[in-house]
């Protein structure tokens, strides 16, 4: 029995044949060092940038007000879905998996369940993308392409706070009411609206009179005909700059 243990495995006598035979080269201690550094080096930048990409996803979706669509009952709730920044996320979990791909670089990650790493990255990359909007850097830079154009990603911010490219979803200030109808003047970055001025036909059932004033800014949800938006679902989302208040 104790020769049988001390023969070699078929694999590890596989291994020691290779050496001797010069087909398996011999690295530094260095070489790994530096694997090691390059691969630690490489999983953290891919971890920054996702997270970044999940806190522009977040702050894109709360500062072009399409979060309010989830109070609209289910045709908001589908109309969300169909605006949510998929191609965003598509990257992002992309990014992920290439993270992952990288842990498994390492010795604590052989044996550990794929779903679960991937999950537990889904879930880091969350975590630190709502602390990046803790701090209000989508906010600070925002602010700054809105003074000075930023290199790149710039452009990403002259659009982030468009409702969308579709014709069902507006924001602006409310310039007159009238019952149940009131008017509203888009946003100076809605390049749709012809002459700035949207007449806006609130559900029957929504009593605007009680929750509305002209200088309030504006959510809306709805079809538009002929220049009229039928809404389904309205949403007060701040004062005018100009109130003061």
């Amino acid at each position: 029995m104790n020769n049988h243990q001390s023969q070699p495995s078929g694999a590890k006598q596989s291994i020691l044949e290779k050496i001797r035979k010069g087909d398996v080269k011999m690295r530094p201690k260095a070489y790994f060092i530096l694997k090691i550094i390059l691969v630690v080096f490489v999983s953290v930048c891919i971890l920054v940038v996702s997270s970044l990409l999940m806190s522009f996803i977040m702050f894109s979706i709360g500062v072009s007000g399409k979060l309010f669509l989830l109070g609209f009952g289910w045709r908001g709730i589908v109309t969300f879905f169909a605006l949510f920044p998929w191609g965003f996320s598509v990257i992002d979990v992309l990014l992920l998996f290439l993270f992952e791909w990288m842990l498994k670089q390492f010795r604590f990650a052989y044996h550990r369940p794929l779903i679960y790493m991937f999950l537990g990255s889904i879930l880091l990359s969350f975590l630190a993308g709502f602390v990046i909007n803790g701090f209000g850097v989508q906010d600070a830079l925002l602010q700054q392409n809105d003074e000075h154009p930023i290199p790149v990603i710039g452009s990403l911010y002259e659009h982030v706070r468009m409702p969308s490219e579709k014709k069902d979803v507006f924001q602006g200030v409310v310039s007159s009411i009238n019952g149940n109808v009131f008017t509203i003047q888009a946003n100076d970055y809605d390049h749709d609206a012809d002459d700035g001025i949207r007449k806006v036909v609130a559900p029957p059932d929504d009593q605007i009179g009680s929750s509305l004033k002209v200088g309030d800014k504006v959510f809306v949800a709805g079809d538009e005909q002929n220049g009229t938006i039928y809404a389904y679902g309205i949403k007060q989302i701040g004062p005018h700059d100009g109130d003061g208040s």
